[in-house]
């Protein structure tokens, strides 16, 4: 028995050795995370105009179309607890910033009412953006003290040590993520739609105060550091549109005019329905592709950012 002990603290110790020392290899590697954090710290009074969010703003707005100083700080999967995680980080240090976008989107207004259970790949993709968020941006919304890279990311892990620079970024140098129409699935008008909701259901008072508390924090720091708060709600497809609820949609509206009564510097924009946008302009039910992004951020760089 005595034995079996050694041997087993033995391998435990080697392993948790081996798991340090990629954890720390790792850190070598550059990856999006890392390169936008890095971008924002030392560019921090160059950028005018700062992108949060997830895929819908990372795929949808090309800061290099939208003017002088924008850079898009949003990443494939992230929630809005990051976003106002990021905002109450970076905003102190950013003394020429003028607005701030952040997404407005419907998927946030489910609040427990989704009938559609996370599958393994949502758990896994979760995982990873905790992790990472924790890592290379400093963003701990959450008690626990670390979450191990090595063993819950799904971030390219090993490949990071073949890959190029560029690919691991995976970003142009201000952040934007580009969809090639030519890379579009054959059946994209069915991907990344909405989740079949129950509203039947009470909406969740816990989470109902969650997503309150972050509208009602980043609406404080930006009307505390003279920032224009603009939330954004992206184009969609129809395919997407008809699978929207009118409930929903109207507890969407009923929120934002109570926001905007309280912080009249708050403002809202809603593309969700816009039919300027064509079938090529999506790569998926909701995501858009470089042609689609290229419209949408000359729309946004005229009707909001030169308000």
């Amino acid at each position: 028995m005595r034995k079996f002990l050694i041997r087993f603290f033995e391998i435990s110790a080697i392993i948790v050795v081996l798991t340090l020392f990629l954890e720390c290899l790792l850190l070598t590697q550059e990856n999006v995370y890392s390169y936008k954090s890095n971008y924002v710290k030392t560019h921090a009074d160059e950028i005018k105009c700062l992108l949060l969010g997830n895929s819908h703003i990372e795929e949808g707005l090309i800061p290099d179309s939208m003017g002088i100083g924008v850079f898009n700080l949003a990443i494939n999967g992230r929630s809005l607890v990051y976003d106002v995680a990021l905002a109450q980080k970076h905003l102190p240090s950013m003394h020429n910033l003028e607005v701030l976008i952040v997404p407005y989107d419907y998927f946030e207004f489910y609040l427990g009412r989704s009938k559609d259970k996370a599958s393994k790949a949502q758990k896994d993709v979760w995982s990873t953006i905790k992790c990472m968020n924790y890592k290379y941006m400093g963003l701990r919304v959450d008690k626990f003290w670390y979450w191990s890279e090595f063993l819950t990311s799904k971030e390219s892990l090993m490949s990071r040590f073949y890959k190029s620079k560029e690919d691991l970024i995976n970003c142009d140098s201000l952040g934007f993520v580009p969809l090639e129409l030519s890379n579009r699935r054959f059946d994209w008008k069915q991907k990344a739609l909405p989740s079949e909701l129950d509203l039947t259901k009470e909406k969740d008072p816990e989470l109902c105060k969650k997503l309150n508390d972050k509208y009602i924090t980043l609406a404080e720091l930006t009307k505390d550091y003279h920032v224009r708060l603009v939330l954004l709600s992206t184009p969609v497809y129809k395919t997407y549109q008809e699978k929207m609820s009118v409930q929903l949609i109207d507890e969407m509206d009923s929120y934002i005019n109570k926001l905007k009564a309280r912080y009249p510097h708050v403002e809202y924009y809603d593309y969700t329905f816009d039919k300027r946008f064509v079938d090529d302009d999506f790569n998926d039910a909701s995501h858009l592709t470089v042609i689609g992004s290229a419209k949408f951020s000359k729309i946004v760089k005229e009707e909001i950012l030169k308000k």
